[in-house]
């Protein structure tokens, strides 16, 4: 999603900052001058901001595997799935995502999701994890045969 958000937000926080340098420098009226900042603020937050709120928001994410439950937790709210409610588990991508379908659960928001991937989607995920092929066939060996080996 970087691809197209990155040219995206430099357009944007370009614009923004060119628009604010003009009405300030031309000393326009200052309704116009006040007018610009939350672009320039969102402009910011698109450049740069959003990578600072990604890092922090994975510094509060915790994921965890038993034998029987994949375990999220995100500051204090914690999510557990049993491995038998799982309809599905996708590799995502190749920066390792793993995605846990399950029965019942909505849609996901994808749109919210090019922003702040850590936040956007609304199914359970173990996002950016190391080793994340290593984990998926370990829950693929609890799915199919009822009993998992965690090791390290």
């Amino acid at each position: 999603m970087d691809a197209a958000l990155i040219p995206f937000s430099l357009l944007w926080g370009g614009f923004a900052f060119y628009w604010e340098y003009e009405v300030v420098t031309s000393h326009q009226f200052w309704v116009l001058q006040l007018w610009g900042i939350p672009f320039v603020l969102l402009g910011l937050y698109l450049v740069v901001g959003r990578f600072f709120m990604d890092s922090y928001l994975r510094s509060q994410t915790y994921y965890g595997l038993t034998d029987k439950r994949v375990i999220i937790q995100k500051r204090s709210a914690v999510q557990s799935i049993s491995l038998a409610d799982l309809t599905s588990v996708t590799l995502a991508d190749k920066i390792g995502t793993l995605v846990f379908g399950t029965r019942g659960l909505p849609s996901p928001s994808s749109a919210i999701a090019y922003f702040q991937p850590t936040r956007g989607p609304q199914y359970p995920m173990f996002h950016m994890i190391p080793d994340a092929k290593s984990v998926y066939d370990q829950i693929e060996a609890q799915r199919r045969s009822g009993s998992l080996s965690i090791s390290g």
